[in-house]
């Protein structure tokens, strides 16, 4: 109860003081309150400030203007002091001169309490202000004062009461003021004590933190405007009298001192403004700073961990790799081990090819070094040996952290990645491969991304309760693993990193500056990132920004004092010129009223109301369409113009208003014009009143509202109409504010749409109900249609139901004005329909068609849709294949008619198809784009309209020419092999001859005749059985074959051998036919199951040394005369991810072709080339050999297709087949070209990194 009184007197203080202040300017003869009111106000407009800082939230600018207000409050007891001495006169001795030195001596223990070194004298205990909504809060261990504060309370009530000794003499004895106005000042004295002593202590004793609000400084400038309120009722009055003297006064005090308020107002707004934007601004570019070093930061962590990952991915090439397990198990295995070693090399060179890796070498399971690729490998040999053993046990690659291996070595890096056996999976070892975080980690991250002289960033992990940097320092050189902060220095970030913190932090560095730094740990590992810069750089460009902010607000405030007195300059002038001008404007007023009459179309009356008579000025005949001539108005004569019931009671209605109500009033009529027209007027009348308060007269004014009452009716007609057809609309209508996007109104449909009710919805805007993707569509929508840039538009767009669905609407938005609105209002009409179920059934046509796509897109048969008469619709790639186009040529459009060999062929087919609807496995001859024939197998069926017509053929085609050509051939060495055995036959029987012509001969002849068709009979009955192999080779697979062939070879060797002294010429001719053919039959089987795997095989990628793989394959496959003999060039060839074993048969094969087709010539010449480009690595290999006709290069990979005769080169028409094959899977291209005896050229080009394959 007593801290509510004390806060509403403290309140009352100021509504007094205020109130004083403020009558002294009103009344001049208030000698001495001019500074009491000066400090009144002048406090009063620094609570503006602090009010307005509070409100904006910035509580240090708040906290300033609470400080600065009542740096001011001790001085009100001396301006109160000077206000009593001069309104009473005395004491004589209270001279100027004291009276400033009485106002210096609070003024110094002010400024004296600030300084931090004497700040006990004011409060014996530390206090912390906190602002909470419009409330400070005092907080302190202790409510006593200091001797400072408790000697300024005094002195100043001191003060008080020497001022109220006065106005209590003078009230009791001398009487030299009024005793009212010295009962006024007496009230403000006591008030002014308690405001004053409340103000200096800020808080209340009964009670630990006690708010004291700047609400107080807002009553303080209400009260200011409540008196300034006052002060218009005077000037009123003034301005009265001088439009009786005709005489303008010059400008008075009262104008002077007002400008000087607003001047006062302006000058404190300009330095507030200045203060609160400075301080924002130093805010919001800190904040910039720290968010540019935090994106800083995280951009080195993601590139710190994409490292790491990058180091375990090329462990793979190792780890789990079981052409390389099986490697190391053989070498292990194998005493020989040379070759084997060199392999092993290979691999271990090819790998730390990368500068990062500066040695490898390969340990068994107890950490002794088996191979290595560097000819010193420095690791600790018991802490490598737990390494071993631990990532073998975690089946894992290991990275061994930063060290050095010896004293002042370089900082290394190590990868550990376990070998196990391919079959057995027992561990063989491990290799290690040491990293040098110098090449690549540290520059990445000592590197920052925009100029700076101190910033920097570093990595450090926890060594104890220390802490030891891992990388190198910008301003200390060599001192990764060696620098060490002590966790004791508690203001360094990297110690606040290690104990938990993440995030911005200032501090101080190893140079002993501050910074601004981001400290966060990086996942997966046990390190933490730190980045930062130098306070004195990051806040450089805010310390000129504040020097020119406080220049550019001094000089507002400089041209402020210049306009103010250009302002007061001019009143002058304006007072000056008003005298001669207040004559000319009255004349001209009264002249303008009459012409404003005319132009607006005012009808003046007089109605006496005692004798009825109605008196009309000329504009009211005119507006009621009469003449003075012949009409002459009086009450009873213009009710007969009104002749409608509710028009007959005008003038009674008229009399009992004005006794009612004396105000001026309104009333609305209809007149019957001459012309029997209806016109609608609309009058403003006032009573008349004599001494006693009777009605004596009604004067008013009337205006014609004919035109604007009829388009009132016709506007509420259509208004009718337009909400029926709204309300009963079956679909969902709305009209809305084009440029907030809220609902003004809505008809039951939409709401049913969304789920809202119409209440609701008018609450909210179509931003709420539309889902986040189209509100930037919408909007830009509307904008243009502000802009007049459109006429209307219609949306398709996505709506949020009240329950949170969604639901598909089709929106048609029109504007609901013509032309530009000068009040700035601007509505458009919205119509909705739900197209929810459309939407979905789109969805999943659109679904369904993509899947179909991708089956079709991905058919190794050829997928075609065509027209009746055989136009193409719709193809895959397989099928512009088949027709001899490249996979991705578009037929679309084109005729299916000239693939066709038989004309009749194509009828027949259709025949089929009509007669069936479909067909399938149909087989039809055809020819390519090149004309090269081939057989089809076609599986098809037709679509017809509803009505059964049919319109289009869909099927897909399979190219069944190899097949064929495969069972000709097989056919073709069943007849040979049977041709064979009947020479075979016929030569027995002539031997049998031969034995019965001889009988002479010797029993050993007849003997080995004997055995001889014994072997015979043997041999042919294997064949016999061979044959019948081979008749089934067409559903057999090609390992099957060779068991027969080797057989049919073997048998016929030993043929040769045991009986070739028995056979003629022929014998030995037919037995190397069937050797030779056996040959060419088992290398034919060979390149099929090279292709055959080709496509089977997974593909192992590995970096591949291209330069090297050629060297190796030139001279394994070149015999000496040959590599004598050959110009062999080969340029520098790029290194590509692929697999090596298929990219060797690459070379074998295009290298092989390239020695066959140019040995006819003298000087063979074979060159190899190649480069990268766009992510692409070409290869071409050339020769001058027999070369081929380029019209059909197009069939050069073609299987079984050959450009050249047996009896002129060897091969089996596979080779260029494979290579094509491996090329594809490997996403490249091959191709080549050729001149009949200038030779050939192959060139295939492949992706150098690695890819992702079906």
């Amino acid at each position: 109860m007593v801290e509510q009184i004390l806060f509403i007197s403290s309140i009352l203080a100021l509504v007094i003081s205020v109130s004083l202040s403020f009558y002294a300017f009103r009344s001049r003869n208030y000698k001495g309150a001019i500074p009491f009111a000066w400090m009144m106000i002048l406090i009063s407009l620094i609570a503006i400030t602090e009010i307005i800082a509070m409100t904006g939230k910035t509580d240090q600018n708040a906290l300033l203007f609470y400080h600065i207000r009542y740096f001011f409050v001790p001085l009100l007891p001396v301006a109160w002091l000077i206000t009593i001495k001069g309104q009473y006169g005395y004491p004589g001795w209270l001279k100027k001169w004291l009276l400033a030195l009485i106002a210096l001596i609070p003024f110094f223990a002010i400024v004296l309490g600030s300084i931090p070194s004497f700040r006990h004298l004011w409060f014996q205990q530390r206090i912390t202000i906190s602002q909470i909504g419009f409330f400070w809060f005092i907080e302190s261990e202790s409510k006593e004062s200091g001797l400072l504060l408790n000697m300024l309370l005094v002195y100043l009530l001191g003060l008080f009461m020497g001022g109220l000794t006065i106005v209590l003499f003078d009230l009791w004895k001398r009487r030299t003021v009024s005793p009212k106005r010295s009962f006024i000042i007496l009230v403000g004295t006591i008030f002014t004590i308690l405001v004053t002593a409340f103000s200096i202590f800020n808080k209340f004793p009964l009670r630990e933190s006690v708010p004291f609000s700047s609400i107080l400084g807002l009553m303080e400038i209400i009260l200011i405007v409540l008196v300034l309120s006052l002060l218009p009722q005077k000037r009123e009055r003034t301005r009265k009298s001088r439009k009786k003297t005709d005489n303008p006064e010059p400008m008075s005090v009262r104008t002077s001192l007002t400008l000087m308020l607003i001047f006062i107002i302006i000058t404190v707004s300009i330095v507030s403004t200045g203060i609160i934007s400075t301080k924002r601004y130093a805010l919001q570019y800190l904040s910039q700073v720290e968010a540019q070093i935090q994106s800083i930061s995280l951009l080195k962590a993601k590139n710190i961990i994409y490292w790491r990952q990058e180091k375990l991915f090329h462990a793979d090439t190792f780890f789990e790799n079981k052409s390389f397990s099986k490697l190391v198990e053989t070498y292990l295995q194998t005493e020989e081990k040379k070759d084997l070693e060199a392999d092993l090399l290979s691999w271990f060179e090819a790998f730390i090819s990368s500068d990062e890796y500066d040695a490898i070498a390969f340990f068994d399971p107890e950490g002794i070094e088996i191979l290595s690729a560097s000819s010193v490998f420095n690791l600790t040999p018991a802490h490598l040996k737990k390494d071993i053993a631990e990532s073998i046990k975690n089946h894992s690659v290991e990275i061994i952290d930063f060290h050095r291996d010896y004293e002042n070595s370089p900082v290394h890096m190590a990868m550990v990645i376990p070998v196990y056996s391919e079959k057995k999976g027992d561990p063989l070892g491990a290799l290690v491969t040491r990293i040098d975080p110098s090449v690549k980690l540290y520059p990445l991250i000592l590197d920052w991304p925009v100029p700076s002289e101190t910033a920097e960033t570093a990595i450090f992990r926890k060594m104890g309760e220390d802490a030891i940097y891992l990388s190198e320092l910008k301003f200390r050189p060599n001192s990764a693993l060696r620098e060490i902060i002590d966790h004791q220095e508690t203001h360094r970030p990297s110690i606040k990193a290690i104990n938990g913190f993440v995030g911005i932090t200032d501090g101080i560095n190893y140079r002993g500056h501050e910074v601004i730094a981001d400290v966060r740990p990086i996942p997966e590992t046990d390190w933490y990132l730190i980045s930062r810069i130098d306070k004195a750089e990051a806040l450089q460009p805010l310390t000129e920004r504040e020097r020119f902010a406080w220049f550019f607000y001094s000089s507002l405030i400089l041209m402020t004092i210049a306009a103010f007195w250009v302002q007061w300059r001019q009143q002058q002038l304006r007072v000056l010129t008003a005298q001669n001008q207040a004559q000319a404007e009255i004349v001209e007023e009264k002249r303008k009223l009459k012409e404003a009459e005319r132009i607006a179309h005012i009808g003046f009356w007089y109605w006496d109301v005692e004798t009825g008579d109605v008196d009309w000025s000329d504009e009211v005949y005119q507006l009621f369409g009469l003449s003075p001539k012949t009409y002459t108005p009086n009450i009873k004569s213009i009710l007969e113009k009104s002749p409608w019931p509710e028009e007959q009671n005008r003038g009674q209605e008229l009399i009992e208003r004005c006794y009612r109500s004396r105000q001026p009033g309104t009333y609305d009529q209809k007149f019957l014009r001459p012309d029997h027209s209806v016109g609608y007027y609309s009058s403003t009348y006032q009573g008349v009143y004599d001494d006693n308060g009777k009605l004596t007269a009604i004067v008013g004014s009337v205006i014609d509202t004919t035109e604007r009452t009829l388009r009132d009716q016709a506007l509420r007609e259509s208004e009718k109409r337009f909400r029926t057809l709204f309300e009963q609309a079956a679909i969902g209508v709305a009209i809305l504010d084009t440029r907030t996007g809220r609902y003004l109104d809505i008809n039951q449909k939409y709401c049913d749409l969304l789920g809202y009710t119409k209440e609701e919805m008018l609450e909210r805007t179509f931003q709420s109900v539309t889902a986040s993707k189209y509100d930037k569509l919408n909007i830009q929508k509307n904008k243009a249609l502000l802009e007049g840039k459109i006429k209307e538009y219609s949306l398709e767009k996505k709506y949020i139901k009240k329950d949170g669905s969604e639901i598909w609407g089709h929106l048609i938005a029109s504007p609901l004005w013509e032309t530009q609105k000068e009040n700035g209002e601007y509505q458009h009409i919205a119509v909705v329909s739900d197209i929810t179920e459309r939407k979905n059934a789109e969805l999943a046509l659109r679904t369904s068609e993509k899947k179909f796509r991708e089956v079709v897109e991905n058919l190794s048969e050829g997928y075609y849709n065509i027209t009746i008469d055989g136009t193409i619709l719709d193809h895959n790639p397989a099928f512009a294949s088949l027709m001899g186009y490249p996979s991705d040529h578009v037929l679309i459009g084109e005729s299916v008619l000239p693939i066709w060999q038989d004309v009749g062929e194509r009828q027949q087919y259709l025949d089929e198809l009509f007669k069936h609807g479909s067909i399938s496995s149909y087989q039809i001859k055809a020819k390519r784009k090149n004309g090269q024939p081939s057989t089809l197998l076609i599986s098809a069926h037709l679509i017809r309209e509803e009505d059964g017509t049919p319109v289009r053929i869909e099927g897909v085609v399979l190219d069944i020419t190899a097949r064929i050509e495969q069972e000709e051939k097989i056919l073709a060495t069943q007849k040979e092999l049977q041709r064979l055995l009947d020479e075979a036959d016929q030569s027995r029987r002539a031997l049998l001859n031969i034995v019965e012509d001889q009988k002479q001969a010797q029993m050993e002849i007849k003997r080995l005749n004997k055995d001889l068709e014994e072997r015979v009979a043997k041999r042919t009955a294997q064949l016999r059985a061979s044959n019948e192999e081979l008749e089934s080779f067409a559903y057999s697979i090609s390992h099957d074959l060779r068991a027969p062939l080797r057989a049919i070879d073997g048998y016929s060797l030993i043929l040769a051998q045991d009986y070739g002294d028995k056979l003629d010429e022929e014998g030995h001719r037919l037995i190397n036919i069937i050797r030779s053919s056996t040959r060419n039959m088992d290398n034919l089987i060979t390149h099929l199951l090279s292709l055959s795997r080709v496509g089977r095989t997974e593909l192992k990628y590995e970096k591949i040394d291209m330069t090297k793989m050629v060297e190796t394959v030139f001279k394994e496959i070149a015999s000496a005369q040959e590599m004598e003999k050959i110009e062999f060039s080969l340029t520098l060839l790029p290194s590509i991810m692929a697999d090596s074993s298929l990219i060797r048969q690459v070379w074998i094969n295009l290298i092989s072709n390239a020695i066959k087709y140019s040995a006819p010539k003298e000087k063979p010449q074979i060159r190899i080339s190649g480069k990268k480009e766009k992510g692409f690595c070409t290869y071409r290999i050339e020769d001058n050999g027999v070369g081929f006709n380029p019209d059909f290069k197009e069939n050069l990979f073609t299987l079984f297709q050959r450009l050249h005769k047996p009896s002129e080169f060897e091969g089996s028409g596979v080779g260029l087949t494979i290579v094509q094959r491996i090329i594809h899977r490997h996403n490249g291209q091959i191709w080549g070209d050729g001149r009949p005896g200038e030779g050939a050229e192959f060139s295939f080009k492949l992706p150098c990194k690695k890819e992702e394959h079906a």
